[in-house]
C-alpha cells in the first residue's frame, strides 16, 4: 500500500513538472492586467495594448499604416472597457487639446439630449407629435400627414418630408442642405418643407429634422441646447466643447456644428458603452441608450445613432458619424473598444478606412497570442484558433484526464497490494 501511495505522488509530480509549461502558457495567454474602472471625468489614464492582453504587434503596425497615410487619419483615440486609453495617435500639429468640427456626429449627440429630456420629464414621450411645439397653422405646404409626425419620426429620420442632402455634393449652392442653411428661419424652412410619404414609411436622411430636435429640446426645456447639455450631459462627464454653431434665433444646430477634440469624443462613446452611466450616476436611462442604438425603422439606424452589421464588427456595435464618416464615435460592445476618429472624407455606411482599422487592427488584436513571445511576426486568425484549440485540448488532458488515470492506477495497485 505504501508502494502504490509513493507511484501515486511520483506520477504527479511527473504530470506537473512534464505539462506546466503548458499550463503556465494558457494562463499567461491574452492575460490581462486586473484594472478598477476609472472615469475619466477630469483625465484620460493610460494603459498599453498588452497590459490589456492585446496583441502590441497589431498596434506597431498600426501605427505604421497612420504613418504612411493608408488609413488618412488626424487623430484618434481608443479605449478600452474600464476606461483608459490605450493607444492614441495624432498627425503632427495636431495634439489631444485640439478641438475638430464633428460634423453629423452632432446628431448623436443630440438624440442623446432628447433622451435626457425626457427621462427628466422636460419631453412625455418620443410619440408627441411636433406640432405640439410648433403652431401647424403657419406652416406652408398644410398637408393633414405633417399633423402625424412625431419626436419619433424626427429621430428616426423617417418624418416623410422632401428633402435631399445626399444626391448632390455639399459643394453645390442646390444642394437641400445649402437651401436650407440659408433660409432666414432654418425652423420655419424645416416645417413648410412639402411631405412626400406617410410617417413612418421612409427614410430619409435630413439635417433639416435634427435641426427641429434641437428647436423642440429648447420650447420643452426653456434652455438653450448647450446650456442643457452642459449642464446635464458635458459638465457631469467633464466634456468641454469648443463650440456649437447657432442657427436663425440663436437656436444650436442640431445637425451639426459642435466642435470637440478626439478625446472628449472618446467620453461620449464610453457614456453609451456603459448605458448611459458615469461613475455610478445614470446620465441617460439604459433604456434610451438601448432604443437609440438598435434598430428601429431600418436595420441600420436608431435614434440618431447608426448600427454596424454583426457578422464584421460585433454584436452592439454602433456609431455617430459625420461627414462622409470622416468624423466617428463608434463603440464596439463585443470587443471592448470605443474609439474616436477624425480622418479624410470617406465613403460608404462607414469609411473603408474605418473598417480596415478595426478588421484588419483592433479584432485580430482581441485574438489569443503568447506576450512571452519575442517574434514580431503576426498570425492569421484560423492559425491562431488552431493553435488555442489545440492548446486547450492539452490543457483539458493535463488539468483533468491524467490526474484520473494517476488515480485510477493507484487504487489498482493498492489493490493489488491487499
Amino acid at each position: 500500500m505504501k508502494k502504490a501511495f509513493i507511484f501515486l505522488i511520483f506520477g504527479l509530480f511527473f504530470q506537473t513538472v512534464l505539462f506546466s509549461p503548458i499550463i503556465c502558457c494558457l494562463a499567461s495567454a491574452n492575460s490581462a492586467q486586473e484594472l478598477n474602472k476609472h472615469w475619466p471625468t477630469n483625465e484620460w489614464k493610460d494603459i498599453t495594448p498588452k497590459e490589456c492582453g492585446l496583441n502590441p504587434t497589431y498596434f506597431d503596425q498600426l501605427t505604421s499604416t497612420l504613418e504612411n497615410g493608408t488609413i488618412p487619419a488626424y487623430s484618434i483615440v481608443i479605449a478600452n472597457t474600464d476606461g483608459y486609453i490605450l493607444y492614441e495617435w495624432n498627425l503632427v500639429y495636431f495634439d489631444e487639446n485640439k478641438t475638430h468640427k464633428i460634423y453629423s456626429v452632432t446628431k448623436g449627440i443630440i438624440g442623446l439630449l432628447i433622451g435626457i429630456a425626457i427621462d427628466n420629464g422636460f419631453i412625455e414621450s418620443v410619440d408627441v407629435p411636433i406640432s405640439n411645439y410648433f403652431n401647424s397653422s403657419e406652416w406652408q405646404n398644410p398637408d393633414p400627414r405633417k399633423e402625424e409626425i412625431t419626436i419619433r419620426h424626427l429621430l428616426t429620420f423617417t418624418a416623410g418630408i422632401e428633402y435631399d442632402e445626399l444626391s448632390t455634393p455639399y459643394s453645390d449652392p442646390e444642394n437641400d442642405f445649402n437651401v436650407w442653411t440659408s433660409s432666414s428661419d432654418w425652423v420655419q424652412f424645416a416645417l413648410d418643407l412639402p411631405m412626400n410619404a406617410d410617417p413612418g414609411q421612409q427614410f430619409t436622411f435630413c439635417s433639416a429634422a435634427s435641426h427641429l430636435l434641437s428647436a423642440i429640446l429648447y420650447k420643452a426645456t426653456n434652455k438653450a441646447p448647450l446650456d442643457f447639455a452642459n449642464q446635464y450631459l458635458f459638465d457631469p462627464i467633464g466634456v468641454n466643447i469648443g463650440h456649437w454653431s447657432t442657427g436663425s434665433g440663436g437656436i444650436h444646430n442640431g445637425g451639426n456644428g459642435i466642435t470637440m477634440t478626439t478625446r472628449d469624443m472618446a467620453r461620449i462613446g464610453y457614456l453609451v458603452f456603459n448605458n448611459g452611466t458615469w461613475n455610478e450616476t445614470q446620465i441617460i436611462s439604459e433604456e434610451w441608450i438601448k432604443e437609440s442604438t438598435q434598430p428601429q425603422f431600418h436595420d441600420f439606424f436608431g435614434y440618431q445613432w447608426w448600427i454596424l452589421p454583426e457578422e464584421e464588427f460585433g454584436k452592439g456595435a454602433t456609431y455617430a458619424a459625420g461627414a462622409y464618416t470622416n468624423k466617428v464615435i463608434l463603440v464596439l460592445r463585443e470587443y471592448g473598444f470605443v474609439i474616436s476618429i477624425i480622418a479624410e472624407y470617406g465613403e460608404g455606411a462607414i469609411a473603408d478606412c474605418h473598417k480596415k482599422l478595426v478588421t484588419d487592427y483592433l479584432i485580430p488584436a482581441t485574438l489569443p497570442y503568447n506576450p512571452e513571445s519575442n517574434t514580431s511576426d503576426t498570425t492569421n486568425a484560423s492559425t491562431l484558433t488552431t493553435k488555442t484549440s489545440d492548446m486547450n485540448t492539452s490543457s483539458f488532458y493535463a488539468l483533468f484526464i491524467l490526474p484520473g488515470l494517476w488515480i485510477l492506477v493507484y487504487f489498482k495497485k493498492k489493490r493489488e497490494l491487499i
